[in-house]
């Protein structure tokens, strides 16, 4: 087996390097526990997304899962959050809430994404937040089948809402959607 080589090292490292750009300047807002939608927002991250995640103040629900640290962290926590920033807000009050939806519908051409693995319902819902932008995209990524068949929310996505149990999908599809967001706006379910 013969190999041709088209381009020096350097060439092949610097093409390596703007893989990690892909998504640069796309602004993805994530409020997610578990293992499934986190990995979803660090994946962007890694293409070159900023990924701002929002925390609850008091911790969320995965903040005690094992395994843990014998300091008490969660390596899961720590290992899928890496590169992203998060704000930690208390949303049991409306201050904290609606500074949350504040944060998700943000103007700017490159922002409007949101990623998640809450129930449909609510103040952070599809609905809720495309009345704050019209443009949004929602991608509420649901990584058990176990559990979908035990909570009937995550079978059923919002109208204009995105449902994903392959995380890298997202990252392949979102760069053509987001340049065609702008023109049309139509519920895709995958």
């Amino acid at each position: 087996m013969f190999c041709a080589v088209t381009s020096s090292p350097v060439e092949l490292v610097n093409e390596r390097n703007n893989m990690y750009e892909l998504l640069q300047g796309l602004r993805i807002v994530e409020h997610a526990s578990f293992i499934a939608a986190p990995s979803c927002g660090l994946y962007l991250r890694q293409l070159g997304a900023e990924v701002i995640r929002i925390d609850l103040i008091q911790g969320g629900p995965d903040q005690g899962r094992w395994p843990l640290s014998p300091e008490g962290s969660n390596f899961y926590w720590e290992g899928l959050n890496k590169g992203k920033k998060s704000i930690a807000i208390d949303m049991s009050c409306h201050e904290g809430r609606e500074l949350a939806a504040q944060i998700i519908t943000a103007s700017g051409k490159y922002g409007g994404v949101f990623v998640t693995n809450s129930p449909p319902d609510g103040f952070l819902s599809h609905a809720q937040l495309t009345a704050r932008r019209a443009d949004l995209i929602s991608v509420r990524v649901i990584g058990s089948i176990g559990l979908m068949a035990t909570h009937s929310w995550l079978t059923r996505p919002a109208p204009g809402e995105l449902v994903w149990s392959k995380v890298k999908e997202v990252a392949a599809r979102l760069p053509g959607m987001m340049a065609s967001k702008r023109s049309s706006h139509t519920m895709q379910t995958i």
